[in-house]
């Protein structure tokens, strides 16, 4: 009576063992048995990669499709995440993956980015306004504050928000120039007061 050798005992067997295990099946006989994320091929010893349908996979409300899951792609790979993005001011979440044959969801989402406006405070010569008042947490990214300065004042440097940062911490009231205007005439001399001259 000869001997018998498994191919899975000795490492001679087809499997790619990369992405199955080998299985001995009797005498003279096995198969690979695939890993996760694979399935058999046309034979007992291939495996071949799972995909997933992506032309159900939607753009994000302010976003737009990548190249893995354009709106002219067919499939990923298992294990493959889509590639969309958010616009400028957005934050990308639940970006849709394959694992197996099913897709994680069909879209993702892009929230709006924030600043933290407690920090705000009003400046000298000026007052809170409603977006940016001592009781307001935040605005949206694109957003400016609206801080403004008593009579007599101009404002500058608003305080902006651009893709989560928050520009400044208050606004500059400073003072208008009555005189700029050359409202003294017959050679008198203007003198620059607070919303006067």
């Amino acid at each position: 009576c000869a001997e018998h050798i498994d191919p899975c005992d000795t490492g001679d067997d087809e499997c790619d063992h990369a992405v199955s295990t080998c299985r001995h099946d009797g005498p003279g006989a096995h198969s690979c048995i695939c890993h996760s994320g694979y399935e058999q091929g046309d034979d007992a010893l291939t495996c071949v990669i799972q995909t997933c349908d992506v032309s159900v996979v939607t753009a994000p409300s302010n976003g737009q499709y990548g190249s893995r899951c354009s709106g002219d792609a067919s499939t990923i790979d298992h294990g493959t995440e889509c590639d969309l993005s958010c616009d400028s001011g957005y934050t990308l979440s639940g970006q849709p993956s394959c694992m197996g044959e099913s897709l994680s969801s069909v879209t993702a989402a892009c929230t709006i980015q924030t600043c933290d406006v407690s920090v705000v405070s009003q400046p000298v010569n000026g007052q809170y306004g409603t977006m940016c008042a001592a009781d307001a947490w935040t605005i949206d990214h694109g957003t400016l504050c609206d801080l403004r300065c008593d009579t007599g004042y101009e404002v500058s440097g608003q305080p902006s928000c651009e893709e989560g940062v928050l520009s400044s911490r208050t606004a500059i009231c400073s003072n208008i120039d009555d005189c700029g205007s050359q409202p003294c005439h017959n050679g008198g001399e203007c003198y620059d007061s607070v919303d006067s001259y």
